[in-house]
Formats: C-alpha cells, sequence, structure tokens
C-alpha cells in the first residue's frame, strides 16, 4: 500500500511546487528554469558550465581564486601581443617556436603554483606545530610565485613596450629602478635623521 501511494504523494509534491512557483510569476518548469540559468537562453549554458569547471580547477589545484583569473589571463594575453608586436616592429615574422617557449614558460609558472597549493593543502588541517609552519610555508611559497609571475610578466611586457616606442629593451626597467632607487633612498635618509635626531637627544 505504501508503494501504491509514493508516486500520488510525489505527484502532489510537484505539483505544490508547481503551484508556489506560479505565485512569483513563473508558470511552467522551463519559465523557472531559463530564469534560474538565464544563459541558457543564449545557448550559452554549455560555456557557462565549462567556466565555472575550469575555475573550480584553478582554485583546487593551482590555488588561484576565480577573482584572480581573468587579470592572470590579461598579464598573459598582455605579453603574447606586446611580443608579436613588438617582433613584427623589428622586422621578425612570427614564429611558432617563440609563441611555443610562451607557452612552456606558462606551464612551469602554472606547475610551480601547483606544487605549493598540493603541499599547502597536505597541511591544511594541521594538528602539529610543525604541521602548522609546513601550512604556512607553502602557503607563502604560493603567494611568493604569485608575486614573481606578475613581476616577471610585467619585465616582459615593459621590454615590448620599450621596444614598440622605439627604445632601448631595457629603457623602461631602468626608469623604474630609477624610481625605486630614489624612493628607498629617500626612505632611507628619513630613518637616518630621525636615527641621528634620537642620538643627539640621548647625548644631552
Amino acid at each position: 500500500m505504501y508503494f501504491c501511494r509514493k508516486p500520488r504523494t510525489m505527484s502532489s509534491l510537484l505539483n505544490s511546487i508547481r503551484r508556489f512557483l506560479s505565485t512569483y510569476g513563473w508558470v511552467s518548469n522551463k519559465e523557472f528554469m531559463l530564469s534560474l540559468f538565464p544563459s541558457a537562453k543564449y545557448g550559452m549554458i554549455g560555456g557557462s558550465v565549462s567556466l565555472s569547471a575550469i575555475s573550480a580547477l584553478f582554485v583546487h589545484y593551482l590555488g588561484i581564486s576565480p577573482a584572480l583569473i581573468p587579470a592572470i589571463a590579461i598579464i598573459i594575453v598582455t605579453e603574447i601581443w606586446t611580443g608579436i608586436r613588438a617582433s613584427a616592429k623589428q622586422g621578425k615574422a612570427f614564429e611558432s617556436f617563440k609563441f611555443s617557449r610562451c607557452v612552456i614558460k606558462i606551464a612551469i609558472w602554472f606547475a610551480l603554483f601547483h606544487c605549493a597549493q598540493s603541499f599547502r593543502n597536505e597541511f591544511e588541517s594541521p594538528s602539529t606545530f610543525v604541521e602548522q609552519l609546513g601550512f604556512l610555508f607553502f602557503d607563502v611559497l604560493k603567494l611568493l610565485f604569485m608575486i614573481l609571475f606578475v613581476i616577471e610578466n610585467t619585465t616582459s611586457i615593459m621590454e615590448n613596450e620599450a621596444v614598440l616606442d622605439g627604445k632601448d629593451k631595457s629603457a623602461y626597467i631602468e626608469y623604474v629602478k630609477e624610481l625605486f632607487k630614489t624612493f628607498f633612498g629617500a626612505v632611507k635618509g628619513i630613518f637616518g635623521r630621525k636615527k641621528r635626531n634620537n642620538d643627539d637627544e640621548s647625548d644631552i
């Protein structure tokens, strides 16, 4: 008797859900689903699911949050694009060999991200002080790799931009180095003056 009633109970439950949804203007299941997944109206549901899956893989295996993925993509695309334009400026044709080298470099960076994230995950629930240190070390190491990725690729972009502007490849790099040297020199001077003032006050 129970099994005979079960389909009827399920049917009444579905009808109740439909009536509930209809009170909010969703007159059919299809209309509700299209409202829940609007990308399906434009045939984009496959791309939406794929993008979500790729983002999840980046987060889990590389430790890169979805917010950082567009930034990394912009850096990579900018480096490739400026590199192609810089080569054209120098009269060099596009070579698949050089593009392959770029792909290999990106793969190496992602491998470093993955290794640091994997070791970090191993210590994610530390039970001892040593495991806590391990988690902290690999968490910092992953952040270090990401910062290095940005610095190194930005350096490459600046080299390409210098070539595009008809300057020496290292022109913008040297300019940035001078800015840093001036900045740290000013900071050092401020702390030096404070130290001398403190020494003078202690002598009085």
